[in-house]
């Protein structure tokens, strides 16, 4: 019986996991479907018009570099390289790279506003740079899943790959490495005036909302949403707070069968940050050597005991403690 109940578990779990990845379209939506060669305008072009119809797949070229070198869309939390997001859109990667050039100016890759929601599988998103703004690869405001993925050396001022302000993030089979938060990179600044979704010569005023995202904070991936990582691996991040993921307040985190370790936070939380009004669950997920230069080299519980449950995992072989304050996080050794 309890071998059935396991099974029905694990069952329901997957079937949980497909619809937070994969949500059902509209019944009335008619989907369209975009190829798009190895050219980054026409990249450009399909997002567009992929969010001007509502629904859509956009297929990419397989094994191709798509290779951004300017803005295409500014939000209020500043340039991307690719439209903004407002429709649902798929992106089947095929193995392709999108990714930021190396003498570009500073931009994140992609951002997706409160209407939008993106599936993407099996590509890498390499070398965003949101400056002093949140999201160096993805900013997320809508809904997020990403399969079968690569995040990698992306920078921002706040979640060094992925910033979650208040949408709902589904991580599957994916690596987020190489990220980081708070550390100026060497990318030129970006001074002239930004097209707004594609559009040359609108122009729109940054909003102070940005400031909110704190500094420093997630060099992977910063939560105030809804996240959950399945199968994943965060690794090789590096942020002042939260080196691998930092949950802030409002944030509810699952990592469930996931890997955290070799990230590292010049203050608190190497592996995990959890700030106070932050919520994590940690099931079957191993958080290992990661380093804080202050204390909770493992995960940083902020001061709520029982906001950090560990179930089934394992937190070893961190430096600076594997779990701070002592006696927060039930289930772990210090």
């Amino acid at each position: 019986m309890n071998a059935l109940l396991r099974k029905a578990g694990r069952i329901a779990c997957a079937a949980m996991t497909a619809q937070l990845l994969w949500p059902a379209a509209p019944a009335h939506a008619d989907p369209i479907e975009v190829t798009v060669p190895c050219d980054v305008p026409a990249l450009i072009d399909a997002i567009n018009v992929v969010n001007a119809a509502g629904l859509g797949v956009i297929r990419l070229t397989p094994q191709c570099d798509y290779v951004l070198t300017g803005p295409a869309s500014v939000g209020v939390y500043g340039p991307n390289g690719l439209p903004i997001v407002t429709a649902q859109i798929s992106i089947l990667g095929s193995g392709a790279t999108i990714r930021r050039a190396a003498d570009a100016p500073r931009f994140r890759l992609l951002e997706v506003t409160e209407s939008g929601a993106v599936r993407i599988a099996d590509l890498r998103l390499v070398g965003g740079d949101a400056g002093r703004q949140p999201g160096g690869g993805i900013l997320v405001r809508g809904r997020l899943g990403l399969r079968k993925s690569t995040l990698q050396d992306n920078t921002a001022a706040a979640g060094g790959a992925l910033a979650n302000l208040g949408g709902s993030v589904t991580l599957v089979d994916s690596t987020v490495t190489g990220n980081q938060a708070g550390i100026e990179s060497a990318a030129p600044a970006q001074a002239a005036a930004m097209p707004v979704g594609g559009v040359p010569g609108s122009r729109v005023r940054l909003s102070r909302r940005a400031a909110a995202a704190p500094a420093g904070y997630g060099g992977g991936v910063l939560n105030r949403g809804e996240l959950h990582a399945v199968r994943t691996t965060i690794g090789g991040n590096r942020a002042r707070v939260g080196g691998g993921v930092a949950n802030e307040q409002g944030g509810k985190a699952t990592f469930r069968n996931t890997t955290i370790s070799g990230n590292l936070a010049r203050t608190r939380g190497g592996g995990l940050y959890n700030a106070p009004g932050g919520y994590s669950r940690v099931l079957s997920t191993t958080i290992s050597r990661n380093k804080a230069g202050d204390t909770g080299g493992g995960v940083f519980n902020g001061y709520v005991k029982g906001a950090v449950r560990l179930s089934g995992s394992t937190v070893t072989a961190n430096k600076g403690d594997n779990c701070a304050p002592a006696g927060s996080v039930s289930r772990c050794t210090a």
